[in-house]
């Protein structure tokens, strides 16, 4: 299949560090009747194409049940079955055959082979098939794995969603991912130096010290993944979005080239976004704060 006949030819990637504020962006984003998107069936699912049909249970002529994030807006019973957009990791591990960490790596400089490269794109384009909509898009946390991504789809548009260091570090200390993941070692792997690493292990008893190291980590990357791939990359800095959720959502809509969409409006009128982020004296003690800045702020050699 030509690039020109690929449906998956210019997807849209929503992505940030995790805690950042993606899921409710995405989630907003992803009502538009025209994509198509990975979602919490190919995380139970992974590989199985027909997940892609159960799009049709929650999303017909009839009705559509979005769900809702849990963590924001509370959820009923149903809201557990509903069809929504997941970042399904097991799905990628299943897609790249083991051939990399797609959940764990940053990708810098690694790629999969021609035919497991031929495979995945198959799979996103059933999934746009079987949806039943025009362009694929999904969302992804933690390293922004721009080169592996842009290898996979050379079109593709990324929209970065970021955070404010301390409010997202402490978000990162409360959830329970990063209690087993992160809290005590490196999570991501890939890009970090010697003396990063020894640094890391010395810190380890140091959880709010550690997540700032791994937070300026997926930062300088993803800079420096924007500046040497040139892709196209809308920046939406998550504090500006919640105090005009329109005005931002229509300038993302305009960096995809979508139209206006009356279900985004309905999702954003049910599932509206609030400021909870507090200042930092209140979420860490004055010389934790001195340490995730000095931490933030190194200069390594």
């Amino acid at each position: 299949m030509t690039d020109s006949k690929r449906r998956t030819k210019d997807p849209i990637i929503v992505f940030g560090t995790g805690r950042s504020g993606t899921t409710i962006i995405s989630e907003a984003l992803f009502r538009h009747e025209h994509l198509a998107f990975p979602s919490t069936y190919d995380e139970r699912f992974p590989g199985r194409r027909s997940a892609a049909y159960m799009r049709w249970v929650f999303d017909n002529c009839l009705w559509r049940y979005a769900g809702k994030k849990r963590q924001i807006n509370g959820a009923g019973f149903f809201n557990r079955f509903a069809f929504t957009p997941g970042e399904s990791y097991e799905m990628w591990s299943h897609l790249c055959r083991n051939e990399v960490d797609f959940s764990r790596g940053f990708l810098i400089d690694e790629r999969l082979s021609k035919q497991t490269r031929q495979g995945a794109v198959a799979f996103f384009e059933s999934m746009l098939r079987k949806q039943g909509r025009r362009r694929l898009a999904f969302k992804i946390t933690g390293p922004s794995r721009m080169a592996f991504l842009l290898d996979l789809f050379p079109n593709a548009r990324f929209i970065r969603i970021t955070r404010d260091a301390v409010p997202t570090i402490s978000s990162w200390l409360k959830v329970d991912f990063w209690q087993s993941k992160g809290r005590h070692r490196l999570w991501w792997q890939g890009a970090y130096s010697t003396e990063q690493e020894q640094w890391a292990e010395a810190h380890a008893e140091r959880p709010h010290m550690l997540a700032a190291l791994q937070f300026s980590k997926l930062m300088e990357v993803a800079d420096r993944e924007i500046e040497e791939t040139q892709a196209a990359v809308l920046e939406v800095p998550y504090e500006h979005f919640v105090q005009a959720p329109s005005e931002w959502m229509n300038k993302m809509l305009n960096f995809c080239a979508l139209d206006h969409s009356v279900w985004i409006d309905r999702y954003m009128e049910n599932n509206p976004v609030v400021q909870r982020d507090r200042p930092g004296g209140e979420l860490f003690s004055t010389r934790e704060l001195n340490e995730i800045q000095e931490t933030l702020n190194k200069k390594w050699k």
